[in-house]
Formats: C-alpha cells, structure tokens, sequence
C-alpha cells in the first residue's frame, strides 16, 4: 500500500523577500554576540534551495550589509566600548559554502 505520513516542522522565524537584513540579523543573530563577548563560540548556518537568497541574506551588497557583515560590525562596536583592560579580545572567523557536497 501507499503509505504516507503527516510530518509536522516547527520554525522560530519564517521571512519573506521584503523582510530586511537588519531585521533578520536582530531577531535571528544579534544575541549571539552576548556570548561571543562572554567567550562562548558562534555559529550561523544558512540552508536551502539555489537561488533562495542565502549569500545575499549572510554576506549582502554595499547598501545592504547581510548577517555576517551586521554580526561583525556589532561585536567591534561592543568590543570598542568595552575596552576594559582585564580582557584581551581576540576574533577568529570563517565562512564557507558548500554547494553539491563540495566546500567552494
């Protein structure tokens, strides 16, 4: 027989194409950055389709900065307001893309 099952997903945030990045980095990003600043590791990770907008929604254009660019930019603003001499900052990131099971 045909046997089919309902499956059921549940989504913290679903956006559409008019959503902007800075919205996107606030509700999806900007508190990671609490932790990064407690010493905690981070990461973003972004999945789907060809062409559904992920390198634009993580990197961004000039007048539109995307997630990772939003994400640095906050943690050297904070990091400069910090400065307390007790810490010593140091700030290690990596980005890639796996496109067809091959990181590019």
């Amino acid at each position: 027989g045909n046997r089919t099952r309902e499956k059921k997903y549940a989504f913290d945030y679903v956006f559409d194409a008019y959503t902007s990045q800075e919205e996107i980095y606030n509700l999806t990003t900007r508190n990671l950055v609490d932790g990064v600043l407690e010493g905690f590791n981070a990461t973003v990770f972004s999945y789907g389709a060809t062409g559904a907008g992920k390198t634009y929604t993580m990197i961004g254009d000039t007048n539109t900065p995307g997630i990772m660019v939003l994400t640095l930019k906050d943690l050297f603003e904070r990091i400069q307001h910090i400065r307390n001499a007790e810490y010593e900052y140091k700030v290690t990131f990596n980005y890639l893309e796996v496109y067809n099971e091959n990181i590019r």
